[in-house]
């Protein structure tokens, strides 16, 4: 099975309208190279735009990709909090306006409109974790998603870019008729937060790892061992990299905001060994 992998679109389309139109480009173009799969690892949006968000659901379901058997998506961070600058003004702000209850509506805002890219479950409250079984010939996959996305806080997530699992989620995922449902399979586990940031050398970047990073790594890693989790996928860190923690393969598909064409391109075998490799397309394949 063939997999796609990308995260960080950044969609702004008042701002830079030529982006979505490069987005869809690359979809059309992986899916002509027949990927089977294509997963997106959050920040589709760069302002939690819900207007920006219909017109990349529109473009999906235009090229046939709004298929739940070809195409995950999860939230980040901008997704449902926006922009964010360091200053004293915008903290309030978020701090206000997205935390407890509001980020729970601004969650719900983005599930509802990618909802068939999720879950088919229309009576989902808070939609994480979701699993993704595939049983075709050759595939034996299942795809374990999580929110990553921290609430807003003064104290703890003053410019929204930090990471949390929820404990219920992790906790949700070692049910035994999950953990059953998940015997036998190749899981990949995505988030939008990964474990590395970078290794910090100077106060600045100790200060920038913190505002990055995802706050309870280990027990998500945990998490993951104990499901037998092959592989992780994330974005968040706008650069592409491969590492292990404890055994499992974490991968950044870096960012398409940056690098419009790379891809995270996954090979899973029928005996569960997998291939990888990061892979640039600068144009459209035709017939």
């Amino acid at each position: 099975m063939k997999i796609a992998h990308i995260s960080d679109i950044h969609i702004d389309n008042p701002v830079f309208p030529d982006r979505m139109t490069q987005f869809e480009e690359l979809l059309v173009n992986i899916f002509d190279l027949d990927y089977d799969h294509v997963i997106i690892t959050g920040d589709i949006t760069d302002a939690a735009s819900e207007k920006d968000m219909e017109q990349l659901k529109d473009m999906f379901e235009r090229n046939g990709f709004m298929d739940w058997k070809k195409m995950t998506i999860i939230p980040g961070n901008h997704d449902l909090f926006g922009k964010y600058e360091f200053n004293p003004e915008r903290v309030v702000n978020n701090a206000v306006n997205a935390s407890g209850v509001n980020s729970l509506r601004k969650l719900k805002i983005f599930c509802e409109i990618f909802r068939e890219l999720m879950t088919p479950d229309n009576y989902a409250n808070y939609y994480f974790p979701f699993v993704k079984i595939f049983d075709g010939p050759n595939e034996n996959l299942a795809i374990v998603a999580f929110n990553s996305v921290f609430e807003f806080s003064l104290a703890n997530n003053p410019i929204g870019s930090r990471g949390y699992i929820r404990e219920e989620e992790m906790k949700a995922m070692l049910e035994k008729d999950i953990l059953e449902l998940l015997n036998g399979k190749f899981v990949i586990s995505i988030s939008h937060h990964g474990y590395n940031v970078l290794k910090a050398k100077t106060p600045y970047e100790q200060a920038y790892v913190w505002t990055m990073e995802l706050t309870n790594r280990d027990t998500y890693v945990d998490t993951l061992k104990k499901i037998n989790a092959k592989i992780a996928l994330h974005g968040h860190v706008h650069k592409t990299e491969v590492y292990k923690v404890n055994g499992i393969v974490f991968m950044n598909a870096g960012a398409f905001k940056r690098s419009r064409s790379i891809i995270n391109s996954i090979t899973i075998n029928p005996d569960h060994t997998f291939e990888q490799t990061f892979i640039k397309y600068h144009e459209r394949v035709t017939a």
